[in-house]
Parts: structure tokens; sequence; C-alpha cells
């Protein structure tokens, strides 16, 4: 798409799909109806995922979607209020500028990203700067054609899609203040997501419970005056093939729409009939024409959400980033007749230990790496809490799910808090955190030769300034039976302490200390992302120092002593360093352990 446009990258990662998407649409406040256009051109022609799944969009094919870049969606004001925009920034009063945000106006209004969902910003807007300081921003540019201006806007944003009943939790999202090459403030976000295993049966497949997934009653809405008939075709990872519908009974509505109705049951026959199998299986459902074989709408319905009976379903179809009907319907698993299985995901923690002896062969040192004991896990969202805090989001889905004895997202009680999920702090919007105070132990970091080592000792005057600001995460990813109540249950993950803007001259933001004694912590070394930086640092490349003489003899990071491999563990305090030439060989884990 000449200069804007995006690339795409998708994987597996055992039984989950991910794909990332990274655009950059068009830029100029008033073109916001052609950045709508933008995002729809992506949708329409970049192919990533199974190749099977042709008739869905990229929304549609990853069991989690992170879409991010410079998406240039601006705040409308008038050029006049350029002032006040920025006074109201150096207040920290971004409520009334992000309700004049164009990305969060279209997205209300259904035009771009639906069902797509972004955390809370508290950040500053993180466009448009004076290169090389973060203390000004440039909102007029001279042109041949007169001055443009450039109001500071939320132009880079990072949002995402994860199918329904999938466990999915942002954990930081913010910009950073010390990378100023760019007339735009970097932006990062972290994410705690859920994904399948690896299945293997623990019982005998002989023994296993007979019988297909049971699709029932279902009727779809379709907001087209289309004479044509309609089919429902039913795609699944669970499925030897897709499977196809009889034709549907049209009846046009009032309102211009048609009415489908399916009356007839549809059995679907899975590879595995396993419980634990088909609990974390989705079924992809897509309306298309008998004439053409054009898709009017697509969807998705969650096996879980039929895990104990019979239940209904309401389903937003979409086609290409539109809004296309609904489909309501029913849904009937073997695994509701038989004893149910809690069982979600799997958590995988490597740790790094006090041999550092190199691998042998191909296979994974046991003494070097150690991996956390699996244990179920409940989520609050299989429990039918689908909601931002306060305000109704629409999901694209909905069930009807058994009534929960739980708070709301947001809300809280002291009963959810004792070993299980705490709903309040566990929330989308990140509010409420309660922390585990355990020690901390820093593993999976790798350090970075322009930012310092994250795993490198820190000095005591270092280590107090950031005692009160800091709270350490739990040093397992440990997780939680499936049974409410349990006293036996060990502590949850503790996410990370939601990050703000990072910078090395303005101080932070005051976050919440954990209530829990400090005495006996070890205090954290921060990463970028939670505004610590180490000391010593490498110097910034010569370009990004104006004034100083170009040195003779660059620094080369490429070399091995100064570049780590990606694959070694932080140093720790009065451990001997191996030869730079060394570098032990680890392989990818594919699989979780049981």
């Amino acid at each position: 798409m000449r200069n804007k446009g995006a690339v795409g990258v998708s994987f597996m990662f055992n039984r989950s799909s991910f794909g990332f998407i990274n655009s950059h649409l068009t830029s100029g406040s008033e073109k916001k109806l052609r950045r709508n256009q933008n995002y729809t051109n992506i949708l329409r022609f970049v192919n990533l995922g199974d190749k099977k799944l042709n008739p869905f969009d990229i929304t549609h094919r990853f069991t989690h979607l992170f879409w991010l870049g410079d998406l240039n969606y601006r705040v409308e004001f008038p050029s006049t209020e350029a002032e006040n925009i920025v006074t109201k920034i150096r207040q920290q009063q971004y409520q009334e500028l992000l309700s004049r945000d164009q990305l969060n106006t279209e997205r209300n209004d259904g035009k771009v990203f639906l069902h797509f969902d972004e955390e809370e910003i508290t950040f500053p807007p993180t466009y448009r700067f004076e290169r090389d300081t973060r203390e000004k921003y440039a909102y007029t540019k001279a042109k041949a054609t007169g001055t443009k201006y450039n109001l500071p806007s939320w132009c880079d944003r990072v949002l995402w899609k994860s199918y329904p009943l999938v466990h999915v939790v942002c954990q930081a999202y913010g910009c950073t203040n010390d990378i100023m090459t760019s007339d735009h403030s970097p932006l990062f976000a972290s994410f705690e997501v859920g994904v399948a295993s690896q299945f293997v049966s623990k019982q005998d497949m002989n023994s296993a419970p007979q019988g297909g997934i049971q699709i029932r009653n279902c009727i779809a809405t379709l907001m087209t005056k289309s004479k044509t008939k309609f089919f429902i075709e039913y795609h699944s990872s669970c499925l030897e093939k897709k499977v196809k519908t009889i034709e549907g009974e049209n009846m046009e509505k009032s309102d211009g729409s048609i009415k489908v109705s399916f009356r007839n049951q549809v059995e679907l026959t899975p590879i595995i009939s396993d419980p634990e199998y088909l609990l974390d299986q989705h079924i992809l459902i897509c309306v298309k024409s008998t004439d053409c074989d054009e898709s009017y709408g697509e969807g998705c319905v969650a096996l879980r959400a039929a895990q104990f009976s019979y239940r209904e379903f309401q389903v937003t179809l979409t086609h290409h980033g539109e809004k296309t009907g609904i489909l309501t319907g029913g849904i009937q698993l073997p695994t509701s007749e038989c004893k149910p299985t809690e069982k979600l995901y799997d958590f995988i923690k490597i740790e790094s230990s006090d041999d550092t002896g190199s691998s042998k062969g191909k296979g994974v040192d046991t003494n070097k790496f150690s991996v956390t004991q699996s244990h179920d896990i409940s989520n609050p969202n299989y429990m039918g809490i689908s909601f931002r805090s306060g305000n109704v989001v629409d999901k694209g889905w909905s069930y009807s799910l058994p009534q929960k004895s739980l708070p709301i997202a947001g809300q809280g009680s002291k009963d959810t808090k004792k070993g299980g999920y705490d709903v309040g702090s566990r929330s989308p919007t990140g509010k409420h955190l309660n922390p585990m105070g355990e020690e901390e132990k820093m593993s999976g970091m790798f350090d970075n030769p322009l930012y310092g080592s994250m795993g490198k000792s820190r000095g005591k005057d270092q280590d107090h300034q950031q005692k009160d600001l800091l709270t350490p995460p739990d040093p397992n990813f440990t997780t939680s039976n499936a049974a409410d109540g349990d006293p036996d249950r060990p502590p949850l993950p503790t996410p990370r302490n939601r990050s703000f803007t990072c910078s090395e001259t303005k101080p932070l933001p005051s976050t919440t200390v954990s209530s829990h004694p400090s005495t006996f912590k070890k205090p954290v070394a921060p990463s970028r992302s939670e505004g610590g930086m180490a000391q010593s640092r490498p110097p910034l490349p010569s370009k990004s120092r104006p004034g100083l003489p170009e040195p003779q003899n660059p620094r080369d990071y490429r070399e091995s002593s100064e570049l780590p491999s990606k694959h070694r563990l932080p140093a720790k305090p009065g451990q001997p360093q191996p030869h730079k030439d060394l570098h032990p060989e680890v392989t990818k884990m594919g699989r979780s352990l049981k």
C-alpha cells in the first residue's frame, strides 16, 4: 500500500496459534476514513495462519492475535487548542483528550478493530516530539503549502483479540522517554496468555465417552437483502475436515435483514472425544451463500461453554472487520454427560540454577534448567466475566453460563483472594493488583548491551530507591487448583506492576505499594519498561550525541564479548563468567511436562 501497510508473522505454540500484525497507517489528522480503509485492506490481503481457514480473515484464525504499530489516529481538536492540549498533558489530564481520540471513537462505532481490546492508556501522547528531547511537543510543521499542525496524539497503539473463553491479561502498557531518535516515543506492552498444551490422553481411548459435538437450533440474522440461500460451514482443529449443513429457510424481516433458520441438529465428530481435549477447542462458524460459496459472516464458539450441560450461545458475525449479523444456537458436548474436567492451562517457567555446566548433546541440561510442576488454574474469564469494570464491552459472544458466587471484574472480594484468581486484581484494566510478598528471583531475562544487564547486581543506593516503587513478583509461576476454597492451593503468579512512562529525568508516577511487609524482600532490579536503567550502560552512539566528535575506534557490538548470546542467562553476583567462545546450546521446549 505504497509507503503504508502491514507485515505479519504467525506460529503455533503447542496447540495454540499466535498472530502478530505490525502496521503503519495513513498519516494526517483529517484522513481518518483512509486509515479505516487501510485496516480493511489489511484484513483482505494479509494471508497468515492455517491455509484451511480461507473463508476467515486473520481476526478469526488465531487463538491470540496482537496488532501493533503506528496507527496514526489523532486527537480531534481544532489547531487553536494546541497549547491547551499541552497544558492538559503536563497535568496528566488524559481523559478529555482520549474522549476525542479517533481510534476510540471509530472502535465505539464498530468501524475498525471490532471486538479487539486495548489496555487503559495511562501515559502521555507519543507523537509528535522534537527529536533528541522529550520535553517539548513539536505540533507545528512548516510546509510549502503553509503551516501544518500535528497535535499531540496517541498514534502508536497495541491491541489484541483472542478466542472466547481464553485467558489473556495485559500486564503492562506504556511508553519510554529515554529513546529520542524519533519524533515518536516507543511503546511497549506485556501479556499473560493461556496456552493449550500438547494433548496426551490419560485414559483408555476405547473407554472414552463416545458421541459428537451437537449444535442445535441455529438461527442467523444477516444484514443483507440477498435472495440467495445460505448454509453453515464448521471448521476446527478437532475435526478431520470441515462440515457443511443443508440449506436454511429464509424469512425477510421488516428492517431489511434476513432471518435464516437451520432447524436440523448437526453432530460434529471430533478426532478425540476426551473431555480434557475438547474443552480447549473452538468451532469456527462461517455462513455462506449457496450461489457463489461466498462468506456472509464468520464467528467462533468455545466448546468450554458447554462443559457441564447444554448451553445456548450468541455470536456476532463479521466479514472483513464489519458486523454482518448475529448467530444464535445451542451446543452440547459428550463431556457434559460424564465427569467434567477443570484443567485449563499449564504454566512453564525456565529457571537458572547454581550449576553453570554446559548442556550435553542436543537435550536440555537438567542441571541448568528446571520446570515447575503443572497445576490446574481457575480463570475468571471462564465464569462468564466478559466485561470491563463499569462498562459493558461487546465481546462478540455470550453464553448462558451458570451463575457463580463471584464479583464482577473490578469489584473483588475478600473471599476470592484466598488463593484463586482475584477478579479485581486480574481484571483486564490491571487495577486492584495484589502482589504476593515473596523473594524475587530473576529468570528468563537476558542482557542487552545497549541498556545494561538485567541480572547485574545494583548498588545499595539504587536498591533503596527502588524498594518503595517496585513490588517483587512471585518467583515461581505456580498455579491454583480448580476447586474453589481449597486451603492447600499454591499462590498464583503475580502480575507485573503496570508500567507508565519511563524517564531518567522525571520521577515515576506513584504506584500502589504492597501492604505486605517488605523487610525481608530482595529489591527488584527493574527493567526498562519499569523505569529502571542501569547506570553502567554503554554510551549512546555518536549520532545521538550532538556536539561530540566521532570516536576513532567505535565500539563494535557484534563482537561476542560485548553482545551476549540470546540464550545466555543473566550473571549472578560472585559467579564466574564462562569463556566468551563457549555458548551452551539450548533446545526449545516444545511441550509441557505432565
